[in-house]
């Protein structure tokens, strides 16, 4: 148990666990207030780290890049990006996390708890990242933005699949060819062709596709006009093309 109480003998397993008892001594005499905001602690070296948020220092170097923090703790989870060092290990799969609180939100995945909630619709997150993320629907907002063309993005994410398009980057490898692409999601109907999986279903006859612009010009022979497409799996075929910037 590496995380010790600096008040009393208590030790734990997690930084988090420590955080929650440290409340405790909240109501033991003194306690220690910061005088710019409404922060409280039973410890004085707590309050000393917390007025850092205040005061912008940042004491604590990284050795092999830029990164500083006013945390030991955060250095010491920022150096694991050096290292590759992922000392949290999920008890129900072999997922592993560098941070607590990755190893916490993943956890959500096996519970299915989904503790934030956006305001306008029904959406429930894993994650704060993946609210705001979410928010963004809303908002329109899409701050993340290609230096070579006019294509923004909502999620950092999704500008990445696209710097693809300028790189010719292909991480993606078909297990069964020598398939390769620049995302997910299109290797996921590549693979189709070898499984001969066809997910979307024309509702005027027997007709099926593996993909869903294959559905579309298929439905012009019952309509002969771009109709609206039910589709049977949620995915979407990438679109990330964008514009040169002059």
């Amino acid at each position: 148990k590496p995380f010790a109480c600096d008040a009393c003998d208590y030790k734990c397993g997690t930084r988090s666990d420590l955080r929650s008892h440290k409340v405790a001594h909240l109501s033991e005499k003194p306690h220690f207030t910061c005088d710019s905001c409404e922060y409280r602690t039973a410890l004085q070296s707590d309050l000393k780290k917390h007025r850092r948020i205040h005061t912008g220092e940042k004491p604590y170097a990284c050795d092999r890049c830029d990164y500083r923090s006013g945390r030991m703790g955060s250095l010491r989870d920022h150096i694991r990006t050096h290292t590759g060092e992922k000392p949290y290990a999920c008890n129900i799969c072999d997922y592993r996390a560098a941070r607590s609180n990755k190893m916490s939100a993943h956890m959500r995945t096996h519970t299915g708890d989904k503790p934030y909630a956006c305001d306008r619709c029904d959406f429930r997150a894993t994650t704060a990242s993946n609210l705001k993320d979410h928010m963004r629907t809303h908002t329109g907002e899409k701050p993340y933005a290609c230096d070579f063309c006019d294509f923004t993005a909502a999620k950092q994410s999704n500008l990445k699949e696209h710097m693809r398009t300028h790189t010719a980057e292909k991480p993606y490898a078909c297990h069964i060819c020598d398939y390769r692409s620049s995302t997910s999601g299109v290797l996921k109907v590549h693979l189709r062709t070898h499984t001969g999986e066809k997910p979307y279903a024309c509702d005027s006859c027997d007709f099926r596709a593996n993909r869903l612009n294959t559905l579309k010009r298929h439905l012009l022979t019952h309509t002969h006009e771009m109709p609206e497409v039910e589709v049977v799996l949620t995915e979407q075929e990438p679109q990330h093309t964008g514009s040169p910037r002059t």
